[in-house]
Parts: C-alpha cells; structure tokens; sequence
C-alpha cells in the first residue's frame, strides 16, 4: 500500500477557511487577477493554481 502523498486535493485547504474578501486581498499580494464577480470557489482555484 502506497503511503498518502503530502497533497489530498478532498482534504479541505487553508483558502476553504478564509472570508471572500481575505482570499482576494491574497490574490493581490501575489499579484493575481480575478473577476469582481468571481465565487470563493472560483477564487481558491486560482490560488491553488487551477486558475
């Protein structure tokens, strides 16, 4: 049996916590771009980088 690997796209990430305004004041900082309109579903994508 294969150990579990250190990413588990199920278990729930540190964005999944944070208010729709804390996630877009993280975009900013990294320099992000996103829509006004964009979910926090939409938004944690593009921290994880499926954006």
């Amino acid at each position: 049996m294969a150990a579990p690997s250190s990413y588990d796209d199920s278990a729930p990430s540190e964005y999944e916590s944070m208010t729709v305004i804390e996630l877009k004041e993280e975009l900013d900082r990294l320099g992000i771009s996103y829509a006004a309109t964009d979910r926090k579903a939409d938004l944690i994508e593009l921290l994880k980088g499926g954006g």
